[in-house]
């Protein structure tokens, strides 16, 4: 009965999401405005309920699904910071509960890679090379697109780099599970939507590209699809 409950709220919540997005999309170009946070807003609430009913189905009270849920409220933070205007300091406030969120989901990520896998090393070469094969393609567009930080490449850079573990963490540990578990896919493929999401985030804020329109929509989709993945990959990791 509960399962059959959690699954009608995920499919209402995806379903309210798919209806709200276009809306969001177009109220927040070109200019942010109280529409626009409202509906922001609304799809982040989505995101957690998803993430809750995901890891009520599964029975899953692991310590990956706690953090992963407190990452999830960080990240609804960080949502309404950004969506409130485009100044140096929400972005700042933004970046930083961001932030906090990829600490959280790396935690969350390590406690279930030890979990299933405990003779393991804590770094994998998979891990490892798509860690470095992201970062280094993050470097080569930031300098042939002249990205312009002004006065932000430190904390851009501290944030990038943790956003990039996340990812090979992810990433690591998705393609660890899959033989045994193919749903456990959910997690590297919303990370890397996730990823795609910031880095078309900071090509934007960084002026790395002149259409406005079509980067912020791929920001925004990437973004929406990330979240979602990662939220219902509370049902698939079971630790």
């Amino acid at each position: 009965m509960l399962r059959n409950v959690c699954i009608v709220v995920i499919g209402l919540s995806v379903a309210t999401s798919l209806c709200l997005f276009p809306a969001y999309t177009g109220a927040a170009f070109p200019k942010k405005a109280t529409k626009s946070l409202r509906l922001k807003m609304t799809l982040s609430t989505m995101f957690m309920i998803i993430a809750v009913a995901s890891a009520v189905m599964a029975k899953n009270t692991s310590t990956f699904a706690v953090l992963m849920l407190v990452g999830f409220a960080f990240s609804w933070l960080g949502d309404l910071l950004l969506g409130k205007g485009d100044s140096t300091k929400l972005f700042l406030s933004g970046m930083s509960s961001f932030f906090v969120t990829h600490i959280f989901y790396i935690t969350a990520i390590t406690v279930a890679a030890r979990h299933f896998f405990p003779d393991s090393p804590l770094v994998v070469p998979s891990g490892l090379a798509a860690g470095i094969t992201v970062g280094f393609l993050e470097i080569l567009l930031c300098v042939t697109r002249k990205a312009r930080f002004h006065g932000l490449l430190v904390p851009t850079s501290v944030y990038a780099t943790f956003l990039i573990i996340m990812f090979a963490q992810a990433f690591s540990l998705g393609l660890r599970l899959f033989p045994e578990n193919r749903a456990a896919i959910l997690l590297p493929s919303g990370a890397f939507f996730f990823l795609l999401s910031d880095t078309t985030l900071g090509m934007l804020r960084f002026r790395m590209h002149k259409k406005v329109f079509s980067f912020r929509t791929v920001c925004s989709v990437s973004y929406f699809v990330g979240q979602m993945l990662i939220a219902m990959s509370l049902a698939a990791i079971v630790c």
